[in-house]
């Protein structure tokens, strides 16, 4: 399985609130959308 590189850095975010909100939003997603990931990591 691939894994996007920002999707890794999403979820390694050193705040645990924001890679808890990536964390969240990727699990609702059926396709990766990188573009809602890093703005759920952002709040």
């Amino acid at each position: 399985q691939i894994t996007p590189r920002a999707l890794t850095a999403a979820v390694a975010d050193p705040d645990p609130a924001a890679a808890r909100r990536a964390f969240e939003a990727m699990m609702g997603m059926r396709k990766i959308d990188i573009a809602a990931i890093e703005a759920a990591r952002r709040g």
